[in-house]
């Protein structure tokens, strides 16, 4: 009797055995079946359908979106733990035990996680985990920044995910090697440019900046904006734009200046291949600063997310800009032509400066109530005067302008030098003249063949003029010259 209810147990104990194994195959082990690695533009590094363990290709340095495919659905482990998890991998801490990133390539990975909760810069709306429970999408956004053209490895840690029908089944081990982007080459490698706080715009040299990394250097449309990051060296003329190298499919981008001194790169490619690049020439730069600069850098400000190998960081230019020096200067020009004597109110008064052999332009320091209209003249924020590249200005005088003599001054200069010495011309500022011009009488016979005087009374004294109107010659009106039963003016 002892051995058939021994031999029963046994029996129960087996099936039992059996039951468990056939409920365990229900769950079958998670595994990746499709990683993608994906720039903030949308295009893929990775092919979809690839070997999960492919090594990836250029990755931002440390802005990028993971996709990870699973067999089977999957949850976070302490789902089951009362651990306090939704049974989704949908937020930072969740993520950040989720992936391993380390510096080296497979088995030469070492060093400590790059991903936890203090870099994971991600917020909820950069994670999902589809419903069906297969799919975990992270658009990874590092507060750290990887190196340029160093390898890595993202690992999955299998202790933290596991099947979401059986908690005692892991996820099968995953990792996937990355190579993040090379820094793009800038040529020439050290561009730096001296400039004169003249407020004269000067070329700078052409500005080629190449691709250097495996896959596509730019993908998609979009504009990129470059500026200096100093606001008072300013770019006053857009580049002329050629693609180099072994281009794809594009359209040659388009180059305009804004407002503020910065300029606009408008792209839109299909495909560029490895040391391809694009070539900046004509790009004219003024400073418009007081002091000395050092070090100014032309860097993107925007719009470059497209660029493999490109980022806030990135220098393509250096400027340093310094003072006008009157050290080994040209002479001040020998003398100034123009009116001697000015009305409130005027306009198109031209001043000539006898011209200085070898010089590049001149600096003109206008007396107060004096504005220039000349479309060739520069103001030199540095010094207050302004820069004409020929030997004459043409100013106005304001309304609001005083009575008085002034000092109209000019120097010759070169690029960064200017006279020590400036040559004046005394100007009269006269009241605007008010003139009265009187005839003999309203009226004349067609048949008076002798001139008419014309009187012209200025108020006040002085002033000079010039008679104008039909029938008028010279001082004199003659109105044989006119039609009858028509009315005339006579202008001053």
């Amino acid at each position: 009797m002892e051995a058939n209810i021994f031999t029963t147990y046994r029996c129960w104990l087996l099936l039992g055995l059996l039951l468990v194994g056939k409920l365990s195959l229900l769950a079958a082990q998670p595994t990746v079946t499709n990683f993608t690695l994906t720039r903030p533009s949308g295009a893929d590094y990775t092919t979809s359908g690839a070997p999960a363990n492919a090594t990836a290709l250029e990755v931002p340095t440390n802005n990028f979106t993971i996709t990870l495919e699973f067999s089977e659905a999957v949850t976070p482990a302490n789902s089951f733990s009362g651990g306090g998890s939704n049974a989704k991998f949908d937020t930072k801490n969740e993520i950040a035990d989720l992936l391993v990133l380390q510096l080296g390539g497979g088995s030469n990975a070492t060093g400590p996680d790059l991903i936890t909760p203090g870099t994971l810069a991600s917020v909820a709306s950069d994670m999902s985990h589809s419903a069906d429970g297969k799919t975990i999408t992270v658009h990874l956004k590092l507060a750290l920044t990887l190196g340029a053209g160093q390898t890595y490895t993202l690992i999955l840690d299998t202790n933290q995910v596991v099947a979401a029908t059986n908690a005692t089944i892991k996820a099968a081990p995953f990792s996937a090697v990355l190579t993040t982007a090379k820094a793009i080459t800038i040529v020439p490698a050290t561009p730096t440019t001296t400039l004169c706080n003249s407020g004269n715009p000067r070329v700078l040299p052409p500005v080629a900046f190449n691709e250097q990394s495996v896959g596509s250097f730019v993908v998609g449309a979009g504009t990129m904006v470059l500026a200096f990051d100093n606001p008072d060296i300013k770019i006053t003329k857009a580049p002329t734009v050629a693609v180099i190298g072994a281009p794809g499919d594009f359209l040659v981008p388009v180059a305009t200046v804004t407002s503020d001194g910065k300029f606009e790169l408008a792209y839109n490619f299909t495909a560029f291949n490895e040391v391809s690049g694009i070539l900046l020439s004509g790009i004219e730069v003024a400073s418009t600063s007081s002091v000395n600069l050092s070090g100014v850098s032309l860097k993107p400000v925007s719009g470059f997310k497209n660029l493999t190998g490109m980022d806030g960081g990135t220098t393509l230019a250096t400027i340093n800009a310094v003072n006008i020096t009157s050290i080994d200067a040209p002479v001040r020009p020998a003398n100034i032509e123009g009116f001697d004597t000015v009305c409130i109110g005027g306009i198109g008064f031209t001043y000539v400066a006898i011209p200085v052999a070898g010089v590049t332009g001149y600096h003109w320091e206008l007396p107060t109530g004096f504005i220039t209209t000349d479309p060739d003249a520069t103001l030199i924020p540095a010094s207050g005067a302004y820069y004409t590249p020929d030997n004459q200005i043409t100013v106005a005088v304001a309304g609001t302008a005083s009575l008085g003599t002034y000092a109209l001054q000019v120097r010759s200069a070169t690029d960064c030098q200017v006279s020590a010495f400036a040559r004046s011309k005394t100007i009269t500022v006269a009241p605007a003249p008010n003139p009265q011009v009187t005839l003999l009488a309203p009226r004349f016979s067609l048949k008076t063949t002798t001139a008419v005087p014309i009187t012209v009374t200025n108020f006040p004294a002085g002033g000079i003029g010039v008679l104008r109107g039909d029938g008028v010659l010279g001082d004199k009106l003659y109105p044989n010259l006119l039609v009858a039963g028509k009315n005339y003016k006579v202008y001053y």
